[in-house]
C-alpha cells in the first residue's frame, strides 16, 4: 500500500478532531451522553473520557511506528475498527433521542471514510484477506462492548455507595 503512512498519519488526526468536536466546539458531549444514557449517568465522566482519549491518541501512533508490516497493518485496522464502531455509537445514539450527538460529524465524515478507505486499499493491494479485516473489526465491537460493561459496574458500584451512605 503505497499510501500506508499518509493514512497512518491521517489517524491521529482524525481522532483529535473528533475530540475536539465531543469536548471543546461544539462541545457538551458529556452532558449528551449523561442525558442519552441515565441508567450509566453517574459513570460517564470527564476525567475517565479524558483517560481513554489520551491512550487513544497514543496508541493512534503505533501503527506509525510499526510501519507496513502486518503488525503495523494490524493496529492500524484495529484502531480505526474502534473509530468506526463509535461512528455508528454517534449515529444510532443521535437517531434514538433526535439529538445532535457532539462527535457525530466528524465520526460520519471523517471516521467512517477513513476506515472504509483503509480497508479498501489493504484489500485491493492484497495486504490483507476479507477474513483478516473482520478479525481486526471484531477489535472495535469487543472494545466497545467492554465500555458499556465497564459503564454499567462502575454505574451499579456508584449506586451501591450513594445506598450505603444515606
Amino acid at each position: 500500500m503505497k499510501t500506508y503512512y499518509l493514512v497512518a498519519w491521517l489517524l491521529p488526526f482524525a481522532i483529535i478532531a473528533h475530540i475536539i468536536e465531543e469536548f471543546v466546539f461544539p462541545g457538551g458531549f458529556i452532558k449528551w451522553y449523561r442525558d442519552s444514557r441515565p441508567d450509566i449517568a453517574a459513570s460517564i465522566t470527564k476525567s475517565r473520557h479524558t483517560v481513554i482519549n489520551i491512550v487513544y491518541i497514543v496508541l493512534s501512533f503505533i501503527p506509525l511506528l510499526l510501519g507496513p508490516a502486518i503488525q503495523g497493518i494490524s493496529w492500524l485496522l484495529a484502531l480505526t475498527s474502534i473509530a468506526a464502531v463509535n461512528a455508528l455509537f454517534h449515529i444510532l445514539g443521535s437517531a434514538r433521542t433526535k439529538t445532535y450527538s457532539p462527535g457525530e460529524v466528524t465520526a460520519m465524515f471523517i471516521y467512517l471514510p477513513l476506515t472504509i478507505y483503509i480497508n479498501w486499499e489493504l484489500l485491493a493491494t492484497h495486504a490483507i484477506t476479507l477474513d483478516y479485516a473482520g478479525k481486526c473489526f471484531l477489535v472495535g465491537i469487543a472494545y466497545h462492548i467492554w465500555s458499556a460493561y465497564s459503564h454499567r459496574q462502575r454505574a451499579i458500584k456508584f449506586e451501591q455507595y450513594q445506598t450505603a451512605n444515606k
